[in-house]
């Protein structure tokens, strides 16, 4: 068991996010999501956003982070240019224990404390409680997880999916690419399934077809395309829950999540209408030999924004239900 009271923090590429649990199985206290950008290090989120607004003091740390944690003293993170070095993070914080895992294990840990009736279905399958289970989505970046069922027990295997290949499928497919990507650059599912994939996946359907781009963020595809008058727009969210489809689908292989896959992320909660068209689950299921074994994997989208906090705090609350092990990355403060 940890010892209370516990910070818990999602630290995404983007924004990072907190919470205090004072005493086992208390409600979480939450506070504001922070914008990353303009602060040097997480020391100072966490003193500005978080100790400046309670006097509760943490003695143990628990940190979802989106990049890899295990076996390394300094965590790298992907899409942030923080170098977080725990020991000194918690010895600045006089925090007594820290552990740390990626943004993936804390949202698989959510997929696994919630009850399916939580999330929204985006594809039927047959319900196998114990089986693999698969978490995925896009946000800054494109993580995924698995977690595997063993005595009792939920073991977590963290990835990083978001940097394998994604190769074009269909001539539209082929075209695309050729915009997408420079001749020797390599695809990785993250530079299309993400935020910042969205844009160059708009941006090279506009130069495939020789249009003007009327748009320069991702929240304006997405309002161009409620909208209905940008073409572009249209097929930028087919294309894109359409790859994410076929991402999805190789997940649910690779880990054989009969258990069922689970979409988070940013993106892919505010595309909630669009992965519920014919787009995602077509493509999901075009797995051929495999077609009959995904057709009977469910599909979740998890909509609740703060997700990752509610799978840390399950966790912090009960390590012994969940085999995470702390090897490489769990710290104490060595005063």
């Amino acid at each position: 068991m940890f010892s209370f009271p516990i910070l818990i923090g999602d630290i995404g590429g983007t924004n990072s996010r907190f919470a205090i649990i004072e005493k086992q199985d208390a409600d979480m206290v939450q506070f504001p999501s922070v914008k990353n950008a303009g602060y040097s290090s997480i020391q100072d989120v966490i003193e500005q956003n978080v100790f400046s607004q309670t006097e509760l003091r943490p003695k143990t740390l628990v940190l979802a982070i989106a990049g890899p944690t295990g076996n390394i003293e300094k965590i790298s993170m992907t899409n942030c240019p923080w170098d977080i070095d725990v020991y000194q993070l918690i010895a600045d914080l006089n925090i007594d224990e820290a552990i740390a895992m990626s943004d993936f294990e804390a949202q698989a840990l959510a997929a696994i404390s919630t009850d399916v009736s939580e999330h929204a279905l985006i594809k039927a399958g047959k319900s196998r409680p114990t089986s693999a289970r698969a978490v995925l989505g896009p946000g800054t970046g494109l993580g995924m997880a698995g977690m595997i069922y063993i005595d009792g027990e939920w073991s977590i295997i963290p990835g990083e999916g978001g940097f394998v290949d994604i190769g074009p499928k269909t001539p539209r497919d082929t075209a695309i690419y050729k915009h997408a990507f420079a001749p020797d650059e390599r695809p990785a599912a993250e530079e299309f399934i993400s935020g910042r994939g969205l844009m160059r996946l708009y941006n090279a359907i506009a130069k495939t077809d020789g249009l003007d781009k009327s748009v320069s963020d991702p929240s304006e595809v997405t309002a161009a395309y409620q909208d209905g008058d940008d073409p572009v727009a249209r097929e930028t969210l087919e294309l894109f829950v359409s790859y994410l489809g076929r991402y999805a689908s190789d997940a649910a292989l690779i880990y054989l999540a009969r258990g069922g896959v689970f979409l988070t992320g940013g993106v892919a909660q505010r595309l909630e209408d669009v992965l519920k068209l014919p787009f995602f689950n077509e493509q999901f299921l075009d797995k051929e030999p495999y077609s009959d074994l995904v057709e009977e994997v469910p599909v979740y989208l998890m909509t609740e924004p703060l997700i990752a906090l509610s799978g840390l705090c399950a966790y912090a609350n009960h390590p012994d239900q969940f085999r995470i092990t702390k090897q490489g990355r769990y710290w104490q403060n060595q005063k």
